[in-house]
């Protein structure tokens, strides 16, 4: 795993929230969504994996660490 693959990458923009690549649009219509700003949602509360957050994985299974909780548009 390289360091775009964390859940979390590890720098942190000025307010101290991760920062991540541009995407995240498919978790924008989720509504599961919590904050697009610290990029979390119910099913990732400390953050959405970067796989899902990029589009790799749509989430409409179950994903390790997500609480049981999947995409809903």
């Amino acid at each position: 795993m390289d360091a775009t693959e964390k859940y979390v990458l590890d720098g942190k923009d000025s307010k101290g929230y991760a920062v991540y690549p541009a995407g995240g649009f498919p978790c924008l219509l989720c509504s599961h969504i919590l904050s697009e700003e610290k990029h979390n949602c119910h099913a990732f509360p400390n953050g959405i994996p970067l796989e899902i957050w990029n589009g790799k994985n749509d989430h409409s299974k179950q994903y390790p660490g997500d609480n049981g909780i999947t995409y809903k548009a």
